[in-house]
């Protein structure tokens, strides 16, 4: 459907389906393109509290993102400015989303440059401090207790 989409709006020069790599090799794909496409719907209560990891891969790939707007995304890609969020309505609706972003290269840039400034913050090293700081207080309470 999407093929079709992208032949009847004339993307074909600038929107492109890949095929899939490996999971080791998704940040270094991915980093020979500009946008990255999340297209899930809510459809239970997990896409309302979780992060797919391909949110985090596109922002280690430098990508710009458009995702569609799932709370957890949309409250990253606000606050870092790597993206764009719409409302999945459909390929038609999104075809449309893409090529406004298309035509705009200087917001795909500063997009990119976000993503590319922000993902240290999101990378295991910093999370793992977090998780390492809360389970220090967590002990020190637990040991206080006793």
């Amino acid at each position: 459907a999407y093929e079709a989409l992208i032949k009847k709006l004339h993307l074909e020069d600038s929107v492109f389906i890949i095929d899939p790599c490996g999971p080791l090799e998704v940040v270094d794909s991915a980093s020979n393109y500009d946008v990255g496409v999340i297209n899930s719907k809510c459809i239970d209560e997990n896409f309302s509290h979780t992060l797919p990891n391909k949110h985090f891969e596109y922002m280690c790939a430098g990508l710009a993102i458009a995702s569609t707007d799932l709370p957890p995304i949309k409250k990253i890609l606000d606050t870092e400015n790597c993206g764009i969020t719409y409302e999945q309505k459909g390929p038609v609706q999104t075809a449309a989303v893409l090529k406004e972003l298309v035509m705009n290269p200087a917001k795909i840039m500063a997009m990119k440059e976000a993503s590319i400034a922000a993902a240290p913050k999101y990378a295991w090293p910093a999370q793992a401090k977090k998780l390492q700081d809360l389970d220090s207080r967590l002990e020190d309470q637990f040991v206080k207790r006793k």
